[in-house]
């Protein structure tokens, strides 16, 4: 996310961003651990389904570490005014 230029939005906007990636993380992680659990105790879930449940985990650590990054941006770009 180095290209995105975060100095053409308001503070007030940069804020929201931080609010909504937070309530991401918060989700994804609540999600993760849910299908961490039904991983470790597939009692009436498919092969299929318990291999959904683990790309979504390991896709969910990129995600997670990108929403990370992009809090970290915005909260430099608000302490840079």
């Amino acid at each position: 996310m180095t290209d995105f230029d975060y100095s053409e939005y308001s503070i007030e906007t940069l804020q929201n961003a931080i609010a909504r990636c937070e309530d991401e993380i918060r989700d994804t992680e609540s999600r993760c651990k849910s299908y961490l659990k039904k991983i470790k105790k597939p009692r009436g879930y498919s092969a299929l389904k318990l291999d959904y449940f683990a790309t979504y985990i390991l896709h969910s650590i990129t995600m997670l570490k990108h929403l990370k990054q992009e809090i970290a941006e915005c909260e430099e770009e608000i302490k840079k005014r």
